[in-house]
């Protein structure tokens, strides 16, 4: 498997995160989170925009938690935040 393609499996991504625990914990104190609507915060990191749906509610009728809007990409529904870091570690650091 790609690095690339850990943040679209769970558990995957979960392993690849606690792989490089330093530079999860690098980045998870880089990402400023904002106000972005009701019940949504938002992160910018390296041209990528990182909305955080708090209730998992707001922004889709299906349950998710996370919605990456990758620079130049689709945007991509994930369900934590293992998945994001995996994202962003595997393409950006």
């Amino acid at each position: 498997m790609n690095a690339i393609d850990y943040f679209s499996d769970a558990d995957a991504a979960a392993t690849y995160v606690a792989r490089r625990a330093e530079d999860a914990a690098a980045l998870l104190s880089a990402l400023r989170w904002e106000h972005y609507m009701t019940g949504v915060l938002r992160a910018k990191i390296y041209g990528h925009s990182i909305l955080w749906d708090v209730k998992g509610t707001t922004l889709h009728a299906f349950h998710t938690k996370y919605e990456m809007l990758p620079k130049g990409a689709d945007d991509i529904e994930l369900g934590d935040l293992q998945q994001v870091l995996a994202f962003i570690l595997a393409k950006n650091w």
